[in-house]
């Protein structure tokens, strides 16, 4: 579903558009974005899109002009208990307008999450601010984040 994001005097004609569903060249876009960030760097244009295809909910925002994909974060949820928000993403050129605000706001309502106990995101300390803001807490209790990795 493609629609308008509306900004401060809530016009329609507004530069971006909400997504919840890549086309093609835009699941291109987002490997682009990923190959900017040293978090994202190693993803390969395929693994993303088996990545998008697996995802429970994606959310985007494209330029309306070109419908280039300039934001991106997606979640995983069981629908009741756990909803993990990943790659939070914001194209280096629309940085600090709101977008990833904006973003986490369309997460947070979304209808599919709103019985769930617990959305969770990881992110660098340096973050727990902006993330506090958007009502997210790191007092869970002691609890790290662990990993395994492929050992390939």
């Amino acid at each position: 579903m493609n629609r308008p994001v509306l900004w401060k005097n809530g016009m329609s004609d507004a530069p971006f558009v909400d997504v919840d569903r890549l086309t093609d060249g835009q699941a291109r876009d987002l490997h682009a974005l990923y190959r900017n960030e040293w978090w994202t760097r190693g993803r390969t244009l395929e693994a993303t899109r088996t990545m998008l295809l697996h995802t429970d909910h994606l959310f985007g925002i494209c330029e309306r002009s070109s419908g280039r994909l300039v934001a991106f974060a997606r979640v995983l949820t069981d629908r009741a208990f756990k909803a993990f928000i990943f790659d939070l993403i914001v194209a280096p050129e629309h940085r600090a307008k709101g977008l990833g605000s904006h973003l986490m706001r369309r997460i947070v309502e979304h209808p599919d999450l709103q019985t769930v106990r617990h959305i969770e995101l990881a992110c660098l300390p340096d973050l727990t601010t902006y993330y506090g803001r958007l009502g997210f807490s790191a007092d869970v209790g002691g609890l790290l984040l662990m990993r395994r990795s492929d050992p390939r």
